[in-house]
Order: C-alpha cells, then structure tokens, then sequence
C-alpha cells in the first residue's frame, strides 16, 4: 500500500511538473514577440539590419522613441486617436445602455429576429463595408473627418455592446425597477438611477471593448481618411514603411507607445473588467 501511495504521489508530482513547464513555455511564446518589439524599438537601425540578429542588443539608444516623439504628426495622431475612441466609447455605452435596456424590460414584435440580426452583423467581415461606407460619406462630405471615423466606429461596436448590455440587464431583478417607479421614479429615471448603478462592472467591460476596438482599427482609418491632420495612430505606424527602407525601430517604439493606453487601462480596470466579462452571458 505504502507503494501504492508512493507511486501516486510521484504521478501527481510529474503531472505538477508538466504542467508547469507547459505554462512556461506558452508563456515564452506569448510574451517572447513582445520582448522582440522592446528590444528592437531599443537598436539603432543598423544593428535591427545586422545578420545574425542577436537576442539582446549590442548598444541600446533611444533613437526610435525620440524620432517618434519629436514628430508633431505623431502628437497629432495620437490625440485624434484619444478624441475619437473616447467619443465612440461614450456613443456606444449611451445607446447601447438603452436598447439593451430595452430589449431586457420590453416584448415587441420582432424582438427575437433583431437579436439574431444584431448578432449577424458581428460575422460579416469588415472589408465588406468599405465601399458603402467610403461612398456614404463622400456623399455626406463627411470624408477626412472626425465624424466620419466616429460613425463608422459606433457603427461597428453598437450592435455588440447592446447584447453585451442587455445579457447583463436580464440579471437585474425587474423588481429594482418596480420598486423604483412606485416611488416615483420614470422608466428611464429607473435606468439611471437604479440599474446602471448596479451595472457598474458591465459597463466597464462593455467600455474597454469600445475603447480597444476603435483604438486598433486600421481599415477604416485608412480609407476615410487622408489628411497628415487626420491621421490616427495606426496610420500613423505606417508611416514609417516605405518603399525601399523600413525604419524598424521607429515603427516599434510607436508600436509599444500606442500600447501603453490600453496596457494601463487593463491594469486599473483589470478586476471590473474580468467581472463584467464572467457576469453574464448572452441570451435571445
């Protein structure tokens, strides 16, 4: 017996091991493109060309982070990156908190078939959308502008962040609302005052994904846009790809400071995030 148990013991300890050693290793692979992009944004760029590459760099300068700093085209594309995704993350979470409050608290005819609807628009790839859009707001003589990259960006977050909303509004006890309304309280004054209190870690949630969504798109970025003024931070990266050099430590450290925002955003949000993310689940 005491073998037995000895036997199981080292089986438990070399499944332990294993696993262990598997976790480091999806950890080198997850974190080792990161560690590359810091390492290269720290080369001067002859040794980023050198071949072999090396693993840690000969001489470490901060060349890159000062071309891309002393840029004004950069400042510019970085603040019109903060104004458009904060304006399209407050859009999104003002309509979205009322459809899906809606569409948690009220049966309508069709209500089924708009859910699916909604949910239909999340699988058509982007791409698709290009044309009509660009032809939208030329037509609107909206191109080049703020507005534009706004309703675009809504456009695609909305649909998400009112079934993301309205999965978390379906726990909400109607009750709360109930209780609110008999004291007075309107239908929307329930929503304000009752229900989006308590939905503090969803809205947050649905926020963050508002927030990064519009952050890292590049497409319509691209083709909505064309003025150095208008430029947003993903275009702004490529900038710095030409046709016979491509200024490699520039690009990363641009790369790794259009990071920062959502690095430092998952750090003081991580735990409202994660709980908004858990909380509920998408029902129609």
């Amino acid at each position: 017996m005491s073998m037995m148990r000895s036997g199981r013991r080292a089986k438990r300890a070399l499944n332990r091991v294993l696993l262990y050693l598997a976790l480091i290793l999806v950890t080198l692979i997850i974190f080792f493109p990161i560690f590359w992009m810091i390492t290269i944004s720290l080369r001067p760029i002859r040794e980023v060309l050198s071949l072999p590459p090396r693993l840690v760099p000969r001489t470490f300068t901060f060349e890159g982070y000062r071309d891309v700093i002393g840029q004004a085209r950069n400042i510019r594309a970085f603040s019109n990156s903060v104004i458009v995704c904060l304006s399209v993350t407050t859009i999104c979470i003002a309509l979205a908190s009322l459809a899906g409050y809606g569409f948690s608290r009220f049966i309508f005819k069709g209500k089924q078939a708009t859910s699916y609807f909604l949910l239909i628009t999340q699988m058509l790839p982007s791409i698709l959308l290009v044309l009509p859009y660009f032809l939208l707001v030329s037509a609107l003589k909206l191109y080049d502008t703020y507005l534009a990259l706004i309703i675009a960006y809504t456009s695609f977050s909305l649909p998400f962040s009112m079934l993301m909303l309205r999965s978390f509004f379906d726990a909400v006890p109607v009750q709360l609302d109930e209780s609110a309304m008999i004291d007075g309280c309107t239908r929307l004054g329930a929503l304000m005052r009752v229900v989006l209190p308590v939905s503090t870690q969803a809205l947050i949630a649905t926020a963050a994904f508002c927030f990064i969504g519009a952050w890292t798109e590049l497409l319509f970025a691209v083709v909505l846009t064309k003025s150095a003024s208008m430029l947003l931070f993903t275009t702004a990266v490529a900038y710095y790809i030409g046709e016979f050099l491509r200024n490699w430590n520039s690009m990363m450290a641009i790369s790794i400071l259009g990071s920062v925002p959502l690095v430092v955003m998952w750090i003081l949000l991580q735990k409202y995030i994660v709980a908004g993310l858990t909380s509920g689940a998408l029902k129609y």
